[in-house]
């Protein structure tokens, strides 16, 4: 299943490692987040060469247990109408809770993945 995000205005991701983009989009999974990033300088090279197509789209996946536990974050927070700030806050914290290691993968996950859920959380309550 793909959920496809339309254009928002997202939270700068300039200092993402180039990797970083290749695992996030490459890693197996049940579900995938594309986020389109509004274009930075720095950025537009990096997605080029990483593969990500000219609209400057990041791809996410994750497996159906990280995406459950993440989505039922986000609903408890918009159940409590916490405030943005507070709820990526939260989002990031169990992030690393979900991706505790120090492998490439759960580095990615914690960054691009809290990043992606709290992205698709922003479009879609918007």
């Amino acid at each position: 299943m793909t959920l496809e995000l339309s254009l928002a205005n997202t939270t700068s991701i300039d200092d993402v490692e180039p990797w970083m983009f290749r695992i996030a989009r490459t890693r197996p999974g049940m579900y995938t987040i594309r986020v389109r990033t509004m274009s930075k300088n720095r950025i537009d090279g990096l997605l080029f060469l990483f593969g990500v197509d000219s609209s400057h789209e990041v791809s996410v996946n994750f497996t159906g247990e990280e995406f459950a536990k993440l989505d039922k974050v986000i609903m408890n927070q918009s159940y409590a109408e916490s405030k943005p700030k507070v709820q990526s806050a939260i989002v990031y914290q169990h992030a690393s809770v979900i991706w505790p290691s120090h492998t490439p993968d759960d580095v990615t996950m914690r960054t691009l993945g809290a990043w992606a859920i709290t992205q698709y959380d922003a479009t879609a309550s918007g």
